[in-house]
């Protein structure tokens, strides 16, 4: 199979052959609403009784890099539609929990793409059609580009839906999911010894509570690519770039003040931290809700 011209799938703009702009893994989602399973299922077979044909969803991955592009027969305004309810549909992945065994699907940080890899891996609807021989501009070699197709996208998307409906039946958080994610693997090793320590037979509150405030500081330092930023230093950092509101900041802030004002729990102390049952739990459902929206902040969506 030959290689489009520039070792690339062609680009296209909206009307003008059906498609979509090439997608590259790096764009930027623009989503927030959620909704439910079925509600996505709905909106996904309104779009093929729309009048118009169903669309197609092109793939090319290799040496050239991994794009997507939707094309076929659809129109510009019904396109823009399906990618707003796909971001949403790639943003609810993160709840259900075999997400996590799907490694490609959970790694992903753009809900967009995260959904048309779950295409792509889960739905059974996605074609190999074949690959080329990328050359370099002195006719060699460059690596193989690979090219496949997911057919009737709409659908396939609605059919999805409704299979991943049946799979989020075991109520998980979004922390727990990403949890299997290796590149969260530091700060989640904090959060499992948080709940560990709060819900054992013989509580220790205060390691709870160090536990919970070092997962916040270490997502922090993740998303940042920062590992020695204090979590002061870095919520400044992700307010200065317009990423979390100050509101939000000061909240998270007023969490590990508790712990670095508390002897003991984030620094010695000659006697043994006082945490009281009620502020640990506090503390810890607190963080569990920070780790949420940094996660969310992370995935593209701040």
């Amino acid at each position: 199979m030959g290689v489009p011209p520039n070792n690339e799938m062609q680009r296209t703009s909206h009307g003008q052959d059906g498609g979509s702009p090439l997608i590259s893994v790096f764009d930027r989602p623009v989503g927030r609403e959620m909704r439910a399973w079925k509600e996505l299922e709905t909106d996904f077979r309104a779009l093929r009784a729309s009048g118009f044909d169903d669309a197609r969803l092109d793939h090319q991955h290799g040496a050239a890099g991994e794009h997507w592009r939707v094309a076929g027969g659809a129109s510009s305004q019904q396109i823009r539609r399906f990618e707003a309810l796909a971001r949403m549909a790639g943003l609810k992945l993160l709840e259900v929990p075999v997400t996590a065994d799907w490694a490609e699907v959970a790694q992903e940080r753009d809900p967009l793409v995260r959904w048309y890899r779950a295409l792509r891996q889960v739905s059974g609807a996605y074609r190999v059609e074949g690959y080329g021989v990328q050359k370099d501009e002195h006719g060699n070699d460059a690596g193989v580009i690979y090219m496949g197709r997911v057919d009737s996208v709409y659908e396939t998307s609605a059919t999805l839906c409704a299979t991943l409906e049946s799979l989020a039946t075991t109520p998980r958080s979004r922390v727990e999911v990403l949890c299997a994610v290796p590149r969260y693997s530091g700060p989640c090793q904090h959060w499992r010894a948080a709940r560990s320590l709060l819900s054992s037979k013989d509580p220790d509150y205060a390691g709870a509570v160090h536990e919970a405030v070092s997962a916040v500081e270490g997502l922090c330092r993740t998303i940042l690519g920062e590992p020695s930023i204090t979590l002061g230093g870095a919520l400044q950092r992700l307010r200065q770039r317009n990423l979390l509101h100050p509101a939000l900041s000061r909240g998270i802030e007023g969490l590990w003040a508790f712990a670095s004002a508390e002897p003991g729990i984030r620094h010695g102390a000659a006697s043994a931290p006082a945490v009281k049952p009620h502020e640990a739990h506090f503390v810890v459902d607190a963080c569990e809700a920070a780790l949420t929206l940094l996660l969310t902040i992370d995935g593209g969506q701040g």
